[in-house]
């Protein structure tokens, strides 16, 4: 006798795995952007303790979010739901951090 729930079962594993790897093409997408900057700002520095500093900590926390977003296209991993909280969280992150980036470059002084 067939589990009936069997193929649920399959089905939220496979939109799952489908949510969590567009989420972690997004992530990639957002720190093709945040990298450069982030190393651009970095190399820049003169002192840890300038005010822009601040903003490489944001900028560092988005490029984390590499991390998950990398794991997720091993077969094995893109299942699971932890993985998919942190590409949540760091969609979240990256977001405004793309946000602050465009809004500071328009930014005439």
């Amino acid at each position: 006798m067939r589990n009936p729930y069997f193929c649920e079962y399959i089905t939220i594993t496979m939109i799952l795995s489908k949510i969590n790897y567009t989420l972690a093409i997004l992530i990639i997408a957002l720190n093709l952007v945040i990298l450069p900057i982030n190393i651009i700002m970095i190399m820049d520095s003169k002192s840890l303790f300038q005010s822009g500093m601040d903003i490489v900590l944001f900028l560092t926390v988005g490029n984390l979010s590499l991390i998950p977003a990398i794991l997720t296209f091993f077969k094995e991993r893109s299942k699971k739901i932890a993985l998919l909280f942190l590409n949540v969280l760091g969609l979240l992150i990256a977001i405004p951090v793309v946000y602050l980036i465009y809004a500071m470059s328009t930014i005439q002084c």
